[in-house]
This record gives structure tokens, sequence and C-alpha cells, in this order.
């Protein structure tokens, strides 16, 4: 059988397998084998193969076909030809696997690809006797995928009978051995025999090497203007809003302006309608496909049968959601508040079944009064996933810019299954945890990038020492501290699973100060708590991983701070795996570009619209300086004046020009926003730094839909932000984009007390942006070195510009999904993205394409705490720069730019003209010199495989019931974290996980001690059963166990003589202001005691709730 091995790409170190026969090889999905690259063409090639000869020929591709690197129409092909079609090379092997039986097409290119795909029919027809290009000449046309064979019936039964017999007895002879175990002398009798019981299936995922890539391509920047009208229905005029969305079509929006809570039943496919405003009830049972949302409130969605794809919400979240199907859907909060006591009846989004590309943006969640804090309640998630459909359990699903404010006891995310799934630069704000921000019950590559946690003031020693509470926490009371300075009580974050990672994490505030050994009462364990045998930490300052309770079978840690070699360090004692292959790979995030809303909504902020349309300048002014909300119609508006209050909606950026004459602002501070329109001329389309309004880190104006054109400084000045979100805008032809402090000077701005140091920038997302023939530079902040820095830039384009991006300072930055054609000034040579400072820096999936302008000639300037990952580089002599700060990349390219890197900086699968490794990794040495680590790197598989048998338990009676004990076992792949037991059949329980603490960071690579033993406090003769639980939650004898969600961490201690104690009650004595912790056994130990005579030396996770192993239908 014929195979082409693909040597650059997407698919590197892949194979495709040739059926006997004809074949196709193209961009399109009719093809044969699909490979998704730009340069190749629809349908590229054809191929002839029978096994031992192969001829090509080209289908009239855009960028040909070559052989050994000469150009060919029709060629015939042998073992060690470099095969290329467009820029994807392949080497042929022609007799790889002679005699091989054939396999359908579709099955190859799943194994080709990394993906399931679709089984096809066999038709039987004659097999041609050799390549002809005649047979491919017949297959032209679009075809279905399948393979021809003809072979007789009756020769093959006999074959197969006569292969079996011969197959087992080989298989008897080197059948590999099972796991080993940990052997141990038998416990004493009284010895009970194992009975075997039956157990669930196994539900999990596919167990790739990595999340597979995305089938489609979203591309970056907004989508465009609406030229043509549009059919608007307003349900006020239909018999009820049933009636008008049956009536809308294709193009057309449906406007809820009844003022009431409307039911919608979607009975039949809908495909680009826009629903703006209003609130309504939807049951959703067909298909949604471009439509979008628009300030519309659905109290309930309830998605039931179909499909939601490439669908987005903005400003329209449901308290109620349930999805079964969403592909390719973006959630656009623009910082709304969420309350977390809203959902009543369950989480307020949950998606479950088939979870592809879904993206919530910039969701801040918040009680109605965060400065109290609250310990009585018992809220549900405000976003849970719980997914175990092998196609799509959450790939390629982002939360971006999360915020939580005031979190005390409620989880605001939470993933109960799920794969793939990103948290990028979540933040918190008046935070005291006890619950997690984030809580991750079982996740396969799941991550945490670039986060920014920080709590409510600085943990503090002093809080042991304060009078203790006791607060109402999840239906049971216990002590607490309920101050604002108290020691906080619980983890930033929980995550279990397998290959799960934390990239770039970093602390904006102190939010964690780690377990004390002399104060036990009320500190548990804290940080990030992880239960995951191959958890990867690409790790940043002070904070990370506190505790591990799974087998350490391979933890990677990357300890690294500012400027500091990073030291890489591996659980694992194979050297080939010291390394993960693929870096730190992060995952490509999907945004659906915002259409030009086709109709305004009722209201906004709960003041209604007026039609202004063609009414000069002066009415709409004194219109607006009432704060008055308007609606201008298609037209050109002359103002002279800026807008200082009151918002403005327009019919479209094509439709709707507002101008304004030279040296004068467009709009200024507490301008409620410019939707909808272009603004044109001015000094600045908004200059937040002045007018008369509030104080400029409070202005919150949105611009959405908004083009800034032709303005003589920018078309956005900023002094200082907090949670302010620029969406779907474009900056056209002014000296600079979106610019910070350019009056007042960059070194202060104006807080609550007046002029106040440094530039505050607190939370800034720049999202679906469009950046054109800007003079100088696209976007320019500066934020000096202070710790509240925090920018986002996703899914933005950069055209013909001075500079991209400059960044200076701040405390954590994320730059996704951004592409940057021909930028760069003459005799400038600033880079096309530069940013500087201490900040975590992570980028990924930038675009950058300067061929045909070469005037930057830097690519990326890092310098930070800086990664990069899946990105494209051309046109640039310096490709990637870090001047002084170590950095780590994986999936670069650039083949006619240069890594210019300190010494110390890793390398992953990428390639620069100076150096190669698109195939390995490596650790730079100095600018000209690579020390390969490719024999130290390798992907981790994920566990799929039961852990040993636990043979013999021993069980006696005592006076607590039946103590059972048993020898351990080992599980080689991922390590055994806890034990399972069974009486008579039916689970009754587990054995305790527990984790050693220490003043310090616990060691990640530690690993944790399981006892084995188990106390069933019964006095009657069972028959019990004892399975191991491994690192990837499966037991003995196959299937996984229902997933332990997570409680907070207690902890225990020894006492002198050895007795473990576990604290009961704290008592503080009020006069004497001194206090001592109770023990279970009605022990007390004060400071000194427990100093002398013990000290907490444990953690235990007791056992929670168990979770189902597949999610429950949507209500």
């Amino acid at each position: 059988m014929a195979k082409f091995h693909i040597l650059n790409g997407e698919k590197i170190g892949q194979s495709i397998s040739l059926p006997q026969g004809p074949a196709t090889i193209g961009r399109g999905d009719q093809n044969t084998f699909t490979l998704p690259d730009e340069s190749i063409s629809t349908q590229h090639v054809l191929i002839m193969s029978d096994g031992n000869a192969c001829r090509i020929k080209d289908r009239g591709s855009s960028n040909g076909t070559f052989v050994n690197g000469e150009p060919v129409t029709t060629a015939d092909l042998k073992s060690g030809d470099i095969f290329k079609l467009g820029e994807i090379e392949m080497r042929v092997d022609v007799h790889a696997g002679a005699k091989e039986p054939a396999r359908k097409p579709a099955d190859e290119l799943g194994k080709a690809l990394g993906q399931q795909m679709p089984k096809n029919k066999i038709a039987k027809k004659k097999v041609a006797a050799g390549p002809s290009f005649a047979d491919i000449e017949r297959e032209a046309g679009p075809r279905k995928k399948k393979i021809v064979i003809t072979l007789p019936i009756l020769p093959i039964v006999g074959w197969c009978i006569a292969l079996g017999f011969t197959g087992y007895f080989f298989y008897s002879l080197f059948a590999p051995a099972k796991k080993k175990t940990v052997a141990a002398p038998p416990p004493p009798p009284p010895a009970v025999p194992q009975e075997l019981v039956k157990v669930a299936p196994p539900v999990g995922f596919v167990a790739n090497d990595a999340p597979p890539p995305l089938p489609y391509e979203v591309p970056p920047g907004p989508a465009l203007g609406d030229l043509d009208p549009s059919e608007v229905h307003h349900v006020s005029k239909f018999p009820s809003a049933q009636d008008a969305v049956a009536a809308a079509k294709p193009g057309s929006a449906v406007v809820f302006d009844r003022g009431r809570v409307e039911s919608l039943i979607i009975d039949h496919p809908l495909t680009n309608i826009q629903f703006i405003g209003g609130a309504s009830t939807w049951d959703v049972k067909a298909d949604l496909v471009d439509c979008q949302f628009f300030w519309h409130k659905p109290m309930k969605f309830i998605q039931h049968t179909g499909i939601i794809e490439r669908c987005a919400f903005y400003r329209s979240h449901s308290p109620q959601m349930r999805l079964k199907h969403s592909d390719a859907v973006s959630f656009y909060y623009g910082g709304e508040t969420i309350d977390p006591a809203d959902g009543a009846s369950g989480p307020q989004v949950r998606l479950t079944g088939f979870v592809r590309g879904v993206t919530f943006h910039k969701p801040l969640v918040s009680p109605v009064e965060p400065e109290k804090r609250r310990w009585d309640m018992f809220w549900h998630p405000t976003f849970q996933l719980h997914s175990v459909d092998t196609n799509a359990p959450g790939y390629n699903t982002y939360f971006v810019s999360p915020v939580s404010v005031g979190q005390t006891a409620w989880i605001p995310f939470h993933v109960v299954r799920g794969a793939g799934v990103t948290f990028a630069q979540a933040s918190t704000h008046l935070n005291t945890w006890s619950d997690p921000l984030i809580e991750i019950d079982y996740g396969i590559d799941c991550a945490l990038l670039a986060t920014a946690f920080s709590g409510r003031g600085s943990a503090s020693n002093a809080g042991y020492y304060r009078k203790p509470n006791k607060l109402q926490y999840a239906g049971h009371t216990e002590w607490g501290h309920d101050h604002i300075n108290a020691p906080f009580r619980g983890a930033a974050a929980r995550i279990a699973g397998q290959r799960n990672r934390l990239i770039g994490v970093g602390n904006l505030l102190n939010w964690s100060v780690g377990p004390r050994t002399g104060l036990p009462g009320l500190h548990y364990g804290d940080g990030i708590v992880v239960r995951d045998p191959f958890i990867e930490e690409w790790a940043a300052e002070s904070v990370g991983i506190r505790a591990n309770l799974a087998h350490p079978v391979r933890v990677f840690r990357l300890d690294w701070s500012y400027r500091a070699a990073p030291e890489a360090k591996c659980s694992a004692t194979n050297l080939t795996k010291h390394y993960p292959r693929l870096g730190p790979n992060m995952a490509q995030p999907v945004f659906i570009p915002l259409q030009d809303p086709r109709a305004h909504p009722p209201e906004l902020d709960g003041k209604p619209f007026e039609d202004f349309t063609g009414k000069s300048g002066n009415e709409i002014h004194s219109a607006l300086d009432a704060g008055r909300y308007v609606f201008l119609g298609e037209g050109d508006y002359k103002f002279d004046r800026p807008i200082t209050n009151g918002l403005v909606f327009g019919a479209g950026m094509e439709k709707t020009v507002l101008e304004w004459p030279a040296k004068t602002d467009c709009s200024q501070r507490d301008c409620k926003g410019l939707i909808n329109v272009t603004v044109k001329g001015g000094t600045f389309g908004y200059n937040s730094q002045s007018g008369s309004g509030g104080l400029t880190n409070t202005a919150n104006a949105i611009f959405l839909r908004t083009r800034f054109k032709d303005q003589e400084q920018a078309g956005i000045n900023v002094h200082a932000i907090q949670d302010q979100v620029y969406q779907d805008c474009e900056f056209v032809g002014a000296k600079n984009g979106f610019i910070q402090g350019k009056f007042k000077g960059r070194e202060y701005w104006w807080s609550s007390r007046g002029r106040a140091p440094g530039i505050e920038i607190l939370r800034l997302n720049l999202v679906n942006c469009l950046f054109k023939d800007i003079r100088n530079a696209c976007v320019d902040l500066n934020m000096k070195e202070l710790a509240s820095g925090l920018v986002g830039i996703h899914n933005c384009t950069f055209e013909e510009s001075g500079q991209g991006i400059r960044l200076t300072g701040g405390k954590s930055h994320l730059i996704q999904n951004c592409k940057f054609t021909n930028i760069g000034k003459p005799d400038v040579g600033a880079p096309v993205v530069q940013v500087a400072g201490r900040a975590i820096v992570a980028m990924s999936h930038l675009d950058i394409q300067n061929v045909e302008f070469a005037h930057s000639p830097f690519g990326v300037f890092m310098d930070g705490i800086s990664m990069i990952s899946h990105s494209k580089i051309a046109g640039c002599e310096k490709a990637l720069i870090s001047p002084k700060t170590p950095i780590v990349a994986d999936h670069v390219i650039s083949k006619d730019g240069a890594i210019d890197v300190p010494y110390s900086s890793l390398v992953f699968l990428s390639a620069f003209s100076n150096a190669d490794v698109k195939k390995g990794a490596m650790m730079v040495m100095d600018a000209d010199r690579f020390k390969s680590i490719t024999l130290e790197s390798s992907t981790e598989p994920l566990d799929t495989t039961p852990p040993p048998e636990v043979k013999v338990v021993a069980v006696k009676n005592s006076r607590l019931g039946n103590t059972l004990t048993w020898a351990p076992v080992d599980d080689a792949d991922s390590g055994v974290q806890q034990y399972a037991i069974y009486a008579h059949g039916e689970l009754i329980g587990r054995t305790p996980m527990t984790t050693t603490i220490s003043e310090r960071n616990i060691d990640p690579f530690q690993a944790p001690k399981i006892e084995p033993i188990f106390i069933d406090p019964v006095f009657t003769n069972n028959v019990y059963q004892v399975r191991a639980i491994n690192g990837a939650n499966l037991q003995t004898g196959g299937g996984q166990m229902p997933l332990q969600g997570w409680q907070p961490l207690r902890p225990f201690f020894a006492d002198a003589v050895g007795e473990r104690v576990y604290i009961q009650e704290i008592q503080f004595d009020e006069r004497k202001k001194t206090w001592q912790v109770v023990s279970a056994k009605r022990q007390a130990y004060n400071a000194r005691t427990l100093r002398n005579g013990g000290r907490p030396d444990k953690l235990e996770l007791p056992e929670g709730v168990l979770r189902e192993s597949k999610p429950a239908g949507a209500e």
C-alpha cells in the first residue's frame, strides 16, 4: 500500500494511506483526503494506485504540483520522492505495508488527521488492472468517497478462519504481559475472596495526542457593512411574536417591542435573522444558523433538537439556557453584570452534548452587593459545561477575560466533563474564596491561561487571631472569618482529569498565602489544587499548584520568573518525557463577528430611542445634551461640537455618517455611546480625558459597529479604564488608532481623589476590530509597571499601518487570532507587535504577512514572561525577538525570519531561517547556537486502561465495625489515587484523598500516600470487594467511576503520640484574646501545644458529591 508522509504544515508527522484505485487530495470536503491548507486547491490532484505503483495528475491547481522540486502535470511516483502540493510537502512510500488489506478512504483520512470520520459504504465494481488515468478522468466530477473492492467471498472466508487460528497461536506466544502490580504479603485472615461487580462502560473521549484542529476557519476582523435595506418585523404589528418570527426571512430582523415576555417555539430552521431587544422564552426544536441576538433577554432558552451554529449573542444573557448542540457560538457580554443568585433552577448557562468553538467573552459575575460578604447562599454555578460527545466535548471552547467580583461560597465557572476548554485571563476582585473561581471535575487538555487573580486585600496571619464566626456555607454551619483581611479559606481553582495545563499563571495581588502549619484552624488547601497525573505548569511568579492529589506520573513544571532562566522539572523517570513535545499549545478561540444591527432596540438602559433622522446637528445636540437616546437613519450629519451626553444609534456603518470639523473632538467623556455609525473627522473620535462628565476611570460608553475615520490624532484616546470592551469597530485613516493618555500626561490619571500616579488600565478588551491606514501605532498603551494592567486583544486585523500593537507595562496581556498585513514605516523599524514590561504575555494564532512590505524588519518583540503559539510570520528579517527575557514558543513558522531570544528559551515544533525544529524541540543557548531537546520530549498518551486487581481483602471485626485492609496495587500508566469499596456489589465508600502540606508551596511531584484501610460501621458479615481507581478515574475491571465533586481540603495532624487529630471546633477567649482548636475527641490545642506536640501535616479531601457519568438532558 502506498503512503504519503506529511513533512510540514499543521498535519506534520502524519501519514495518508492510499487505497487501491482512484483517489483525490484537495482542500474541499468532497475529496477522498482533505488537507485544510490555503495553498492547496479545492481539488488539487488525482491519484491512481494499485499498491505497487502510483501515478498523479494535477487538476489545474492554483499553486501547482511538484515532484522533487520540478513542476509536473502528470508523473509516476516512487519511494523517496518528495511530492509537493502548494506549500505542503510529502514523502512517498509506495511499498508501505505491502499486501495490507484495502482500507476505506475515510478511515485512512481519520488515521492520517487524527479524527474520527464517517464510515463509507463499500460498493462492488471491477478494480482496474493497474494505474490508469482513464479511470481517473471518469472520476473527475463530484463523487462520493468510496473504495472499490472485488474479491471472491468463499476464499476470503476460508483464509479468515485460517488466519484466525494462526493469529491466536502467535498471540498466545507473544502477547504482552498485563500491568504489573505491587506485590505485598496478604493480610492475616479472615480473608474474603473478591466478587465481581458489574460496572458501566467507560465514559470518555477519543484518545488524541492533542485536541483536533478546527474543521472551519472564522476570519478575523469585523463583518462587512450592510448596504442592502433590511426587512424589519416589529412584534407589536403581529398577533404574536411567533407570527413575527414565522414571517422573518434570511437577512431580516425581529424587534421585540411589546414590553412583555414573549413565548416562542422554533419548529423550523432559521438562518441569518437578528433578534433585537425585549425578552422572551425559547423552545428550540430546529436549527439556528448565522443568527444574532442584540440586547435580547431570553428568560428561558431550551434547545431540544437541532443545531446552533455560527450564532452570536450580544448582551443577551439568559438565566436559564440549555444547549445540546453548539458549534461556533459566541456570547459577548461586554462586561455586563450577571447576578449569580438568578440561577434558582440550576446553572444559568449549561452546555451538554456537542460543544465546539463556543466563546464566552468577558462575563462579569457579581452579586448585587459585592461588598457584603455572604456565606449563607447555595447558588448553582453560573456557567457549566458537561459534555461526553466524543466528536466535540468542548474543543476550542473559551472563557475569555471572565471576571468574578465579591465571590465567597459559590462557583462561577464549572466543568463537570470536557476536553480542550480554556479559561483565558480570568481575573477577580474583592474575592474571599471558599469555593473556587474555576472548578473542573474531569477535564482533558483543559487550560488556565494568563490568569490575573486577586483577593480581598492581602492575606494576613492576624486574621487567625480575630474572633471567628459561625458562617452558613453550602447548607451547613462552620467556623470562619468574615473579615476584609481574613485568611483565604479555599483554592482559587480546582482541576481534575488528565493532561491539563496551567499557562502563565500569575498573581495580580497577593491572593494566596499557603497553608500555615502553626495555625491550622481555618486554612484549607489554597492556591490551585489539582488531581491530574499529567498536569503541566508553564508557571509564572510565586503562585501555582499547591497540592496534587494524583500520583505524579508525568508532572511537568517550568519554574519561571522575570528575566531569570526558566528551570524545567519533570516527575517522569524516562528521559524522553522530560519536555512536553507540543509546548504550551494554546487552543484557538472562535469569535463570530457581529453584523450591523438591522434595527435599534426599543430601549437601552431604560431609555427609549427617539427618531431624529434627517434633523439638523443642533437639534440632535440639544436632545443628546439632555441625555436622550436618538436614532439616526441613513444620511450625513454635521456637528460643530463634541457629544458629551446621550447615545446615538445609526442605521449602519455605511449608511449613517457623523462628521466633525478639524480641531474638535467628536465625542468626550460621559457620552453614553456611538453604535452602528461612521464617525468622521475631528481631533479624536472619542476622548475620555476631556469633557465635563464623570471620572476618567469610570467612562463606560458603548462603541459597537463604529467606524472612526480620518481623525487628526486618534480614533479613541482613553485615560483610565475599568471593564470596558470596544467591539467590532473600525479605525481607518487616522494618525493613531487606539491610544492612551495623549493629554494631561502619561504619568498620572484622575481618580476620585484627584490626580493619581501612573495610568490605570483594569481589564480592557478589543475584539473583532479593524485598523487600516493608521500612520503611527494602531494600539498604543503605556501602563508602566502597575500591577493592574490587563489587556486582551482578539480577532483583530491590522493593515497598511505604521505599527500594529505596542503595550508597555501592565500585568497580564493576551493577544490571539489577529492578522497583520504590510505593517511598518520607512526608516523606523518598529516591531509589528511589541510588548515590553514584566507582564505575563500570551500570544497565539497570529498571522503576520509583510512579504510585499519590507519596512518592518521585526515581527514580534516580547519582554516579560512570554509565550507564543501557533503563529505565522513572513517578511520580517527577525521574526521573534526577546532581548533579555527567555520565552517559550511552539508551532511558530517563519521561513524568512530568524529567532533572536536569550539563553534557556524553549522552542517546540517551529521553524525559522536560522533554526528548524518543525519535528522536534530545542533550547536556545545563544543567538546562533541551539541545543536539540527532541529526544527529551514526547507527547503523553491518555490513560485508557483500568488499574490492576486488588486480589485479597482482609476483614477484622472491631468496636468501630468491619475494618478492611488489603495489599496496595500500582498503576504504571496514571497511578492509583483512591480505592472504592463495595459490599454485595454496591458501592459503600472510598478511601480519602490526602496530601502533605508545608509552609511553602506544596511539591506537585510528591506522591500522595493512600492508606489501604477502610472501616465499614456495620457488624454484619458482608462480602466485600475493593477496586483501585487510577488517575484516569478508571476502576479495576473497567469503567469510569462517578466523578467525585471537590470539597474544601480539611487539615489534620498527628499529635505527640501519633494519633490523627481532626479539628472540630475553634474556641476564642475574648478577654485574653487567645484561641485554641478542639479535636473531634474534645482535646484542646493552643498555638504552643501545637508547635510542641504536633502540627498539621496532611490535607484531606472528604468524600464529595458524586456526579453522574453522563450528562442529564437539558430541561
